[in-house]
């Protein structure tokens, strides 16, 4: 699978991740299809993991947009976490085979603030590696749904030359 490749096959520089938090019933993915509209897109995965595989990602492979609605931590390993919002293409297991990652945007809601997230790790490496390629979106109620109340952009897109 991964043979000779060039540094185009593997990387992709422009990927955007968006973790939009907040309690339920805050409008956290009316959110998503506001950012997902307002970028242009008119496809795109709605995704989950269960049991090592990743569901929502058509076999023939991904859109360039995909959707993790309603994570948690427990839903997967900080690993699989991991190399789920990276900006390598590495395959994604489905049931029965896998697809190569190539998402440039991904959008993620949860309950869970993006700094609880896989607390229980002794080291901190993990939390700095995610967070710094996120823009965090906080959504306190239903009625600010249209106004964001915490955006922290730590990560900027890293282009090769």
């Amino acid at each position: 699978m991964f043979c000779s490749m060039t540094i185009d096959d593997v990387y992709k520089p422009k990927v955007e991740i968006y973790y939009i938090w907040g309690k339920s019933g805050v409008g956290k993915s009316k959110k998503v299809f506001e950012l997902i509209k307002a970028s242009g897109e008119q496809m795109f995965d709605v995704i989950h993991y269960d049991n090592g595989f990743f569901s929502g990602i058509p076999s023939y492979g991904c859109s360039t947009v995909g959707w993790y609605d309603d994570f948690r931590d427990s839903d997967m390993k900080p690993s699989v976490f991991i190399r789920f919002i990276d900006y390598y293409i590495i395959p994604l297991n489905i049931k029965g085979w896998h697809v190569m990652n190539r998402y440039e945007k991904i959008y993620i809601t949860s309950v869970q603030p993006h700094r609880s997230i896989y607390a229980d790790l002794k080291s901190d490496d993990p939390h700095k590696h995610w967070i710094r390629r996120m823009e965090v979106i906080h959504l306190e109620d239903e009625e600010s749904a249209n106004s964001v109340t915490e955006i922290v952009s730590t990560w900027q897109s890293v282009i090769l030359d």
